[in-house]
């Protein structure tokens, strides 16, 4: 069973080190917070050091209509929630590793003219949703960067010591490093991150390009665009729900349904309702409901290894008979 956790971190700050500099302030705020996340259950949850599920789930049904949603859109957001919940589950099981939704997010509803009400059902344009899965692929592997992490941790705060006693930066600059090295390696040995997105105004392979490398997937069944992509060099700050994905070297772009296969620039795709198509306005009636799924993509992002074993059990006939064809 798929499980979904709201994670809450209490307020209050951990420690700063001597002030030496102001960036020596923000580095040792940045690895204090590191190192109570790795000691305290404050910023765990039980799939730490992976991450931890977003607090964007969504509400129950009744608590979405102020946004304001029709019941056809929340009943939209339901049945693919379902439906992409089931086919990862699927893979999950296939390959007995451990899934959990890791974020969750719906487009905003419309008003009326006269801002009274919601926009009438059939002069509402497509409606918006996204869902993203993390796959434990190695629970070893999971045990171990737990367990790394716990020991990095110990030697990372006797180099603060250091650097807050004699202002020494080498060793502490070796082990921030050492970690990044490290959470690459734990990463992708250990977890897989999987994103939909079904109807957005546009979608972008990465949104950070700068060390970005492409090239064309062999053909994927029914999608429209399949790219490769390696980042030089990773971010573990990296953004997901802004499609910046470099926490790992690797990942997948796909779309499927009905896309302008042709990006603009910063390799961003746009679906043939685009917000600059006038069939996208709020006043005229639509040919397609709002509701209909009309464009998905995808996101596969870790080791490739992984990445293959699951682009091999995903079901893309089952996907694109959820999209509605013109």
């Amino acid at each position: 069973m798929i499980r979904s956790l709201t994670i809450k971190i209490p307020g209050g700050y951990p420690p700063a080190i001597k002030p030496y500099s102001m960036h020596r302030l923000r580095t040792g705020f940045l690895i204090s917070l590191v190192l109570i996340c790795a000691h305290s259950s404050f910023c765990q949850c039980t799939y730490f050091p992976a991450d931890c599920p977003s607090d964007r789930q969504l509400p129950d049904s009744s608590e979405r209509y102020g946004n304001p949603l029709l019941p056809q859109e929340v009943s939209m957001e339901i049945k693919l929630h379902n439906f992409f919940s089931d086919q990862m589950q699927l893979i999950a099981d296939k390959k007995k590793w451990e899934l959990y939704v890791f974020d969750e997010s719906s487009g905003s509803g419309f008003l009326n003219a006269e801002r009274t009400g919601p926009l009438a059902f059939n002069q509402r344009p497509p409606h918006e949703y996204g869902i993203s899965f993390i796959l434990i692929v190695h629970q070893d592997s999971l045990r171990a960067w737990r367990d790394w992490l716990k020991d990095y941790t110990t030697k990372m705060q006797d180099q603060i010591k250091d650097l807050a006693a004699n202002g020494n930066m080498t060793g502490f600059t070796k082990m921030q490093e050492f970690l990044k090295s490290k959470t690459e390696s734990f990463r992708n040995a250990s977890m897989i991150r999987v994103k939909f997105e079904i109807n957005p105004g546009s979608t972008a392979v990465s949104t950070i390009t700068e060390n970005l490398h492409l090239k064309t997937m062999a053909p994927v069944p029914h999608a429209v665009v399949a790219i490769q992509a390696h980042n030089d060099k990773t971010d573990v700050h990296g953004i997901y729900e802004l499609n910046q994905f470099t926490r790992c070297n690797d990942f997948v772009f796909l779309l499927f349904g009905n896309w302008i296969t042709k990006p603009v620039s910063d390799l961003n795709y746009f679906p043939l309702f685009h917000p600059g198509d006038k069939k996208m306005d709020v006043s005229s009636i639509k040919a397609i409901p709002c509701d209909r799924v009309r464009a998905i993509a995808l996101h596969v992002e870790g080791a490739p290894k992984y990445i293959n074993q699951f682009m091999q059990l995903l079901d893309t006939e089952s996907i694109y008979q959820n999209i509605h064809k013109e």
